[in-house]
């Protein structure tokens, strides 16, 4: 079996389809309409008095992501994940509600990942739907507060950054309030195929298009890797490694614990969104919430009310501070959460006081004569509903997404967004308050909240067997909250006692940390701090607006000027950029202008749902809705439409738009049990508290699931009947997985002065060996020992980001930071500086890299990169047609063009090059056609006239590939694993172990009569077994021929070729190898390493030759100082990271860092010297050798090698036969 090259992989991987213009299109409207909506008007459903409305703004977490790693080379990558993608690129509240989190998705890491890492999704859609905060509503009736969050889709911030480098539990700050508790990952599957002949640790190194197995993805083609290094590759591909994504979306979650590389990142493919197209229509959906306000408080609501949030979380109209926490959260499939949210200026009657909401105690009210009853919810909103007749059915139209059902002796409030009810029963017989006595949702789930007699809350039980009990002060106060099993705390508060006032003044949480809070004499929240170094403060002017926000380091020092005669607010943030908005009469965002000028405003209907977008530019966006303000239809500028239709429950059932069209039907508990997708069918089937047990893919293969009482998952078999188990604690941690071989993997949480918060202590290989970690006191990861005791140590800052790592070498890396919390500089040993700028909107505007060489970015009026200005001053020029395509990509002497379809897929992509950058007279050089099938597959590719076909399977597998040489098949078992492989007349088998491990490799003709007839005196055929340790890493290999039924009787039935023995340590490493004949070693290689993973001693010894030794010595970069191969020493010099002298080798480079010749001076011989040629795109187009030939290059628009040429033959070559051009087809 041929297997495929790597820049064929790349160019498969590169055509693959992708849904993140769709979801980027919902969510653009969905989070940019959700900016800045308060809704007041009067409700005519009731008997209160000017009850007032507010709309609420929400933002799923998503967009109000921000990510940003640190090390090395990261830079662009870096830059990018911290730009966010939206609006001004600064998306994102800095404020953290989900600091700590155990299970945070991992960021960009230079450690290398390997077959068998996790790959992880993060929670986005869940948490949008379940932890959606209705942002900035603000109103009071009957005394409680509204509360609302700030608006990341403005993108006028920039978000707050998380660790990457040292990864784990740690190493990601959760994004902004508005999405709190959807920061955790999920672990949805594993790295599937690595590397042929490279590994680390013992397992096979993951590069670019190697697939993956994804749950969350379970179909064909596979998930493959689609980040990896710019720098470093493996088989000619780029290196994988932690925090890299998957072009399903998922990350990378781990990696070597011993090893380490680069930190720079490249998008090699298309990557999928974090939210699949229905599940960011159900977001996008949501995310705009109206709720109704006290008639004793209307006019003030109405003149208040502003849902604009910044950096910090500040409501820019009214100028009240915003603060969401989340203190406690046990992550069963009814989560059993503790959340909290400060008030501002008004006071509240809840559990915490007067000036925080808890999500526990919601409650309802009637009026006196019962003929109305308001609903006082987590976020504040107060809807009012009409009681007169029992039984009640009835919705307040300002906030439909809210149901009331029963009497007056059980309500319940179902909330379509998280499909769940809220059962209220009354304090005492008659009494006009109903308190939360409940919640479940639709697969019967339960969370049950008790009281004693004088109406205290003394416990929180739930139907998955975890209770908590709760102890309460004299005034109802919550103080402690412990687990009833063993008495330990979960969560502590204390309290300030102000006049009439209780101010929470301590929060300490087991898995979340502690915080402090003071107040100004009038209630206002003036600072607050961790256990670690973060003291933010807030300034308030007489009116109790915030007026500046800053800390000690010099983030998030920002400021706001209110004028509200104008309606108009301007916020600096602490770079000084300025953003101004306006709004109109009821305090509703009409218009932003950013702080490059670029303005966006909004229309909106009657009921004052955002309905138009006029984006900067003038291209608008045209929103249907229906009566619950939930999108039905999406048309943008270019008239393309998006559209959705739902059930009773609000479910999605149906979506179309120019490329999809989709179906989904749902159960009586509101479980997904059938999609389709362009006429492919997907069922499920669940346990009875709702989990998935089952899914039926479109082929008919199956995968299942199992789980204990708890809820926790306790096994996983894939489609072909492999099972893996696995084991988590009461707390649904991860404890332990068990593969289908039986071999094993443990985690421990142990608590301590050095893992305050409980999160990973150590991961125990089946091996033995072992990794620690250590946390400082905010959590974040400090110390982390491989299990060879190789130490790379962590330093965080304020707000948790990454201030210096320094590995097992000594190696320093030290980031800096502008007062927006992004990252300007990189700074390692040797004083070497990665510098990165930005443009007053936050957007990635240049980079100088180690060697000084400077990149700068120019945008269009819709941020997009319309110019990148290189090193040497040559300019790439990116053209894009009207729906924001690229159609070319122009350099000084070369362009590249690409065509598409109306479904958004390349059906063309080409090259063309002029001798004159003056004239611009181009000639075409390459040309590539792409064609597609119904479900926007690829099936047919011709390159410069050499055609190529592919076929697939139910799943959409790839199962042939034709050209005019000939045609190969695959074949898969159930799970997708590669079984067998044929091409024209010859086939290998593979077979597997229980754990999907390869065991065994086996040649056969197809036509074995007739190879026998042909090969009289050989009829043996190729076979390879090998075995695996106790981690799973290869531990022999056994070559050797085999013979065919039929063969004359002198052939053995097995001879064996000799075999390979491998040796690891216990972090993976390997430490030997040894080639075997029949009856000796005949081969011995010895690696040894450095506390850095870097290998310093290979030692070969032979069994009839001496032996050979190759030593080496590095940089504290990393780079290497100095090899000795058999005694001669070389010696490698640098100039910042290119290396200019090695050995007998002399290099030079242009001003792109490119190689532009190499002169090699050997003692007793003229110097010998090469010289290099690149094109516009960093191709190699030419190369001189020091005996006179030239060689030249061609490229397809991909980047793949089409041909090469010896234009100029060497003078003694001139009477030999010798290749003068080759042309390459890539499959």
């Amino acid at each position: 079996m041929t297997e495929k090259s790597a820049q064929e992989k790349l160019a498969e991987l590169d055509q693959r389809d992708s849904n993140a213009e769709t979801v980027e299109n919902i969510a653009t409207t969905g989070h940019v309409a959700s900016v800045g909506i308060t809704v007041v008007s009067m409700v005519g459903a009731t008997a209160k008095v000017g009850l007032a409305a507010a709309a609420a703004k929400t933002c799923a977490a998503g967009i109000a992501k921000a990510v940003a790693g640190f090390g090395g080379p990261l830079v662009a990558g870096l830059a990018g994940g911290m730009l966010g993608g939206w609006l001004g690129t600064k998306a994102g509240d800095w404020f953290m509600d989900t600091w700590g989190k155990d299970h945070a998705v991992s960021g960009p890491t230079d450690i290398p990942a390997c077959v068998g890492h996790h790959i992880v999704h993060n929670n986005s859609f869940l948490g949008a739907i379940g932890g959606l905060i209705g942002g900035l509503i603000v109103g009071i009736a009957v005394g409680a507060l509204v509360v609302a969050t700030g608006g990341a889709a403005l993108g006028v911030l920039a978000a707050t950054v998380a660790a990457g480098a040292g990864g784990l539990a740690g190493g990601f700050v959760g994004g902004a309030a508005m999405a709190i508790g959807s920061r955790w990952a999920s672990d949805t599957g594993e790295i599937h195929e690595g590397s042929p002949n490279v590994t680390f640790e013992g397992k096979a190194v993951a590069r670019v298009t190697d697939p993956v197995i994804c749950s969350d993805d379970p179909g064909e083609p596979l998930p493959q890797i689609a980040e990896g290094s710019k720098i470093i590759s493996v088989n000619s591909l780029p290196l994988a490694r932690k925090g890299h994504k998957i072009t399903c979306s998922a990350v990378i979650q781990d990696g070597c614990k011993t090893i380490t590389a680069d930190k720079t990142t490249g998008q090699y493919g298309p990557i999928n969104a974090d939210m699949s197209v229905t599940e960011q229509s159900i977001v996008s959906g949501l995310e705009v919430l109206t709720a109704l306000w006290g008639a004793k408080q209307l006019n003030r609501a109405a003149n208040e009310r502003i849902s604009q949030g910044f950096s910090d979380p500040v409501d820019a109209g009214t100028g009240e501070y915003l603060d969401y926490r989340t203190d406690f959260h046990w992550p069963h499939i009814l989560p059993l959460t503790l959340k909290r949210a400060y008030t501002g200026r008004h006071t509240v009657s809840g559990f915490l006081g007067t000036r925080w909401l808890c999500n526990w105690s919601q409650y309802l009210e009637f009026d006196s004569d019962g003929q109305n009853v308001t609903y006082f919810d987590a976020e504040g909103l107060c809807p009012a509903y009409s009681t007169v007749q029992e039984p009640y059915n009835c919705r307040n139209l300002l906030v439909p997404h809210y149901r009331l059902t029963g009497n007056r002796r059980r309500a319940v409030i179902f909330d379509e967004h998280t499909q769940q009810g809220y059962i209220f029963t009354p304090v005492s017989p008659g009494a006009r308050r109903l308190r939360l006595s409940a919640i479940k949702d639709r697969n019967r789930n339960e969370i049950r909240f008790l009281y004693n007699g004088v109406g205290h809350l003394t416990n929180v039980e739930h139907s998955g067997g975890l209770r908590l009990r709760v102890m309460c002060g004299p005034e109802g106060l919550i103080y402690r909250v412990s687990d009833e099993a063993d008495g330990s705390e979960l969560v502590r508060y204390d309290y300030t006692h102000h006049g009439d006032e209780w101010w929470l003044r301590d929060a300490q949480t087991r898995f979340n940390g502690t915080l402090h809070y003071t107040y100004t004499e009038q209630g206002w929240l003036n600072s607050w701090r961790d256990n670690g170094p973060t003291h933010f403060h807030l300034r308030y002017d007489d009116e109790g607006r915030v007026v500046a926000t800053g800390t000690e380091e010099g983030l998030y020092n920002d400021t706001f000027r209110y004028f509200p005669a104008e309606r108009k607010t301007e916020y600096t943030d602490a770079t000084g950029a300025v953003t101004t908005l306006w709004f109109d009469e009821t305090w509703l965002l009409i218009k932003q202008r950013d702080p490059l000028g670029r303005i966006t405003e909004w229309g909106r209907d009657e009921y004052d749902h955002p309905v138009s977008i006029r984006q900067p530019g003038g291209r608008v966006t045209q929103i249907k809705r229906d009566y619950a303000g939930r999108i039905l239809s999406e048309t943008d500028a270019d008239g393309r439409k998006r559209e959705w239709q739902r059930d009773a429950f609000g479910q999605i059932t149906a979506y179309r738009d120019h490329r999809t069209t989709a179906a989904y039907r749902y159960n009586s508990e509101g479980n997904l049990v059938h999609r389709e997708v362009n006429d492919q069918k997907w069922q499920y089937r669940y346990t009875e508290d709702g989990q998935i047990k089952e899914v039926i893919y479109p082929d008919g293969s199956r995968e299942q699931w199992a789980y204990n009482a708890q809820g926790s998952l306790t096994a996983h078999t894939d489609a072909a009947g492999r099972t893996t188990h696995y084991a988590e604690d009461r707390w649904l941690r991860l404890t332990g997985v068990t593969d289908a071989e039986g071999r094993s993997t443990h985690w421990q949480y142990r608590p301590g002065e050095s893992n305050p918060h409980e999160k990973v202590s150590a991961v125990i290989r089946a091996d033995g060996g072992a990794e620690t970690f250590r946390y400082d006191g905010e959590g974040k990861i400090a110390v982390h020992t491989g299990a060879m005791g190789q130490t790379t140590r962590y330093r965080h800052g304020a707000f948790d980001l990454l201030r210096e790592v320094e590995d097992a070498g000594g190696q320093r890396i030290v980031c800096d930071y502008d007062g927006a919390a992004r990252l300007t500089q990189l700074t390692r040993s040797g004083n070497q500086r990665w510098r990165l700028y930005y443009d007053a909107a936050g957007q990635l505007a240049g980079e100088d890299d180690w060697s000084g060489r400077r990149t700068v970015y120019r945008r269009d009026e819709q941020g997009r990169l319309a110019e990148k200005v290189r090193p040497d001053g040559s300019v790439w020029r990116y053209a894009r047609d009207e729906f924001g395509r690229v159609t070319t990509i122009t350099g000084e002497r070369q362009q590249l063009r690409y065509g598409w379809d109306r479904y958004d897929r390349m059906v063309s992509a080409e090259v063309y090059e002029c001798n004159d950058a003056t004239q611009k007279d181009y000639t075409l050089t390459s040309r590539i056609t792409l064609e597609w099938d119904d479900r926007h597959r690829l099936v047919a590719e011709e390159q410069d006239g050499q055609r190529t076909e592919y076929r697939y399977d139910e799943a959409g597998r790839l199962t042939g590939t034709k050209t005019a040489d000939g045609e190969t098949q695959r074949e898969y078992d159930a799970s997708g694993v590669l079984t067998a492989y044929r091409s024209n007349g010859h086939r290998m088998e593979f077979g597997h172990t229980r754990a999907g491990q390869e065991r065994s490799c086996r040649y056969r003709p197809e036509d074995e009569e007739s190879w026998l007839a042909q090969t009289p005196l050989n009829h043996a055929v190729y076979i390879q077994e090998q075995g695996h340790d106790a981690c799973g890493r290869t531990a022999w290999q056994r070559p050797g021929a085999e013979r065919l039924a039929g063969s004359h009787e002198s052939v053995a039935s097995w001879r064996p070729l000799g075999e390979h023995r491998y040796a690891w340590d216990k972090s993976g490493r390997l430490t030997g190898h040894e080639v075997w004949s029949k009856t000796r070693s005949e081969q011995e290689t010895r690696y040894r390493y450095d506390n850095r993973d870097q290998i310093t001693s290979v030692l070969r010894l032979n069994a009839d030759g001496p032996a050979q030794e190759e030593r080496y010595r590095y940089t504290v970069n990393e780079q290497i100082a100095e090899s000795r191969i058999n005694g001669i020493l070389s010696q490698h010099d640098y100039r910042n990271e290119c290396v200019t002298q090695a050995g007998d080798s002399r290099y030079e480079y242009d001003a792109c860092g490119r190689v532009i010749k190499r002169t090699e001076q050997k003692r007793g011989f003229r110097p010998q010297e090469w010289r290099y040629r690149w094109d516009d795109f960093d191709r190699l187009r030419e190369v001189k050798t020091p005996d006179g030939e030239v060689w030249q290059y061609r490229y397809d628009a991909f980047g793949r090698r089409t041909a090469k040429r010896n234009i100029i033959r060497a003078a003694w070559k001139q009477n030999h036969h010798t290749v003068s051009e080759v042309r390459y087809q890539w499959l």
